[in-house]
């Protein structure tokens, strides 16, 4: 781990509270109508911006050091904080978000590639978003009452980024949104805020588990297969 970094990263992510506040407020009314975005709740207190962005932004910077992948996890950290606090305020993961994300992903990890980075595989990486979607797209035939179709589309971006490092955070990224949301839904239950039909916002516990994945998917997937 490269604490220096991540906590550089982590102030970076403070800083930028002002620009994510603006993106929280932007993404959502994107392609609405002026009397329906001016009815749209208000954003997040920049308090819990700064708290999530850092916090995020912090471990990705700490896990992927100073190498040439690192703008790419950057923004994926930026956007993916971003989606979740949209996904909890309107229960949407807007296309403005997560489809230039496949582009800038792939973008970004391609100079990476180029530029002779060690910490993963391009190749992996689009299997990586094609086994993301895909996994998420069957789930949503087969149960769409519990994943939406942003759900689908982000799912691609996620598997991209954590195929980049390996089989074993691609893996963990498939399995840990859906773990994190349970034990969400658990909580929320024994705490009388939830009940079983209650629909709850998918976005956070993906984004939970991608950056798990990121972080710390090499070592659990090593734990978890033996």
């Amino acid at each position: 781990m490269y604490e220096q970094l991540g906590v550089a990263a982590a102030g970076a992510g403070v800083l930028a509270t002002p620009l994510m506040l603006k993106a929280v407020r932007w993404a959502p009314a994107s392609g609405r109508p002026p009397s329906a975005a001016e009815t749209l709740p208000a954003a997040p207190p920049p308090l819990l911006v700064a708290i999530l962005t850092g916090v995020v932004l912090g471990l990705i910077g700490a896990r992927i050091g100073l190498e040439p992948a690192l703008p790419a996890y950057l923004v994926f950290g930026a956007v993916a904080s971003v989606l979740a606090l949209v996904d909890v305020a309107h229960h949407r993961l807007p296309d403005i978000l997560t489809l230039p994300s496949y582009l800038v992903g792939a973008a970004l990890l391609g100079f990476a590639a180029l530029a002779g980075s060690s910490s993963g595989s391009l190749g992996r990486a689009l299997l990586g978003a094609a086994v993301g979607f895909g996994t998420y797209a069957v789930l949503f035939v087969i149960a769409p009452a519990g994943i939406g179709a942003g759900d689908v589309k982000y799912a691609g971006v996620v598997g991209m980024h954590a195929g980049w490092l390996g089989w074993g955070p691609l893996l963990i990224a498939l399995v840990s949104g859906f773990v994190v949301g349970a034990l969400v839904s658990v909580a929320l239950m024994m705490r009388g805020r939830a009940g079983l039909k209650t629909k709850l916002p998918f976005g956070p516990a993906m984004v939970a588990g991608a950056v798990i994945a990121v972080v710390w998917g090499d070592p659990l997937a090593t734990a978890w297969l033996g």
